[in-house]
């Protein structure tokens, strides 16, 4: 069985490895990432099957360059890019790798997960290679791989209370546990807690000294690969612009022109003065774990930019009110849409809005209620408007408005007052830094370039 394993995972892997080129060169780039991810995993498996201390060095290698990965994604996306492994708001890399967890004392996690895979990967090699003074590898390897499990059940657990997960955070969680497995049969049968202290301390064994070495080097050469990671066109503008460096192109980074029309019914939801000189408009979504944070931020903006003025519009992504999604998606998001239509005309948009943003996973009508019942609202008039059809349309007419603006994501956001013409839209594709950073220099009397092309709509 352990020659056909070490025989048969290779092959499979390999062959799995072909699949994801070939699906990838199809434009498939979602089913070729999780091909490739498990074509990794298989290969490590064939190097456990053959050797466990080669497994061990192969896990470690592969959770290196994921770590890596995920450390300079990390950065990119604080920057406001986006990671090859953003498939939905549930399978979002760049939101579970920017969450609060995602730093231990300023430091991206994932650079931690790099020093330990690197440690991992110079003891299993070692180890595999059959060096002297270490004995006690497979403990060392057995106790600090429980320990990463550990991590990684913790963080598991944070990634479903965030209600979305990292595909590739979940491949190191694999590997943490397939560690445990080449720890455990690399043992051989040797009692695990009698050699732990010597393991763990290095006495009388290199195990330590050597992971330590690894974890050093390996942390060293993702900070410095952290460190020098480009930003995205757009935050590289809105860096020089805060630094006071920008020139006239980089404040052209920060929006688009508009694919379609703005248009407004005058009865949205509005925050700020009637009169602002800027009005930003943002079609955003209640399941939409962006929207959430953008919804925060917005508000941070009006309060220290008096001149704004933020109108919401809704667009939902799902089918059961927005014809352009192909399925039910969010599918709570258009009742809790209706919702927001109702409470705005209690005189309580804002308050219910804030409720829903920040209870999203749970966005059950009787959940609905209940915070509707927290902001004050009338609940029998809620339920009669929201089971009004006139509702539905107010939903649906706001949707509309998004697909003539070239909505293709949420949230979007649209600009008015930033150009010479003064009606004139633009799409602002830096968020909320980059809206601010564009009406300060306004004011400040700098001239913006002409809007470039929009993004192509898919």
């Amino acid at each position: 069985m352990k020659r056909l394993m070490t025989l048969l995972l290779p092959v499979l892997g390999l062959a799995a490895g072909g699949g994801a080129m070939a699906l990838l060169g199809n434009g498939q780039e979602t089913p070729a990432l999780i091909t490739g991810l498990v074509s990794g995993l298989m290969l490590c498996g064939g190097a456990m099957a053959r050797t466990p201390t080669l497994g061990v060095a192969a896990l470690g290698a592969y959770g290196a360059g994921l770590s890596a990965y995920l450390a300079v994604q990390h950065k990119v996306a604080l920057a406001g890019g986006a990671s090859v492994c953003n498939i939905n708001d549930v399978l979002n890399c760049d939101l579970v790798n920017t969450s609060a967890w995602s730093e231990v004392g300023g430091v991206p996690i994932a650079l931690f997960g790099l020093a330990f895979y690197s440690a991992i990967t110079v003891v299993g090699v070692q180890a595999w290679r059959d060096r002297p003074g270490l004995d006690r590898a497979a403990a060392f390897i057995l106790a600090t791989s429980i320990l990463a499990l550990g991590v990684s059940l913790f963080l598991g657990a944070v990634s479903m209370q965030l209600g979305a997960f990292c595909i590739l955070c979940v491949t190191t969680y694999i590997i943490n546990a397939l560690l445990v497995v080449a720890g455990h049969q690399a043992l051989r049968g040797e009692p695990f807690m009698d050699q732990v202290p010597a393991a763990l301390t290095g006495y009388k064994d290199r195990s330590l000294p050597l992971g330590l070495m690894g974890a050093v080097v390996g942390g060293l050469l993702g900070y410095f690969l952290y460190e020098n990671t480009k930003l995205p066109p757009a935050a590289q503008a809105i860096e020089a612009v805060s630094e006071g460096k920008a020139e006239s192109a980089d404040y052209g980074r920060l929006y688009e022109q508009v694919a379609g029309k703005v248009n407004l019914h005058g009865y949205e939801p509005a925050w700020g003065k009637p009169d602002a000189p800027y009005t930003v408009v943002e079609f955003a979504d209640y399941q939409c774990p962006h929207c959430a944070m953008m919804a925060k931020e917005l508000k941070a903006v009006a309060a220290k930019l008096p001149e704004l003025r933020v109108v919401y519009k809704h667009y939902p992504l799902s089918n059961v009110c927005n014809d352009r999604i192909p399925s039910s998606g969010h599918a709570e998001a258009c009742m809790a849409s209706a919702a927001a239509v109702c409470a705005a005309q209690q005189g309580r948009f804002w308050e219910l809005n804030a409720q829903m943003f920040e209870n999203q996973a749970v966005l059950s009508k009787e959940n609905i209620r209940f915070m509707a019942q927290q902001v004050s609202l009338d609940l029998a008039a809620l339920d009669t408007c929201m089971s009004d059809e006139a509702t539905s349309d107010r939903v649906r007419s706001d949707v509309a408005h998004g697909w003539e603006a070239g909505v293709m994501a949420t949230p979007s956001l649209f600009v008015k007052g930033l150009l010479d013409d003064p009606t004139a839209w633009v799409h602002i594709t830096s968020g909320s830094e980059g809206l601010a950073l564009l009406i300060e220099a306004k004011k400040k009397g700098v001239r913006l370039p002409a809007p470039r092309p929009p993004t192509p709509m898919e």
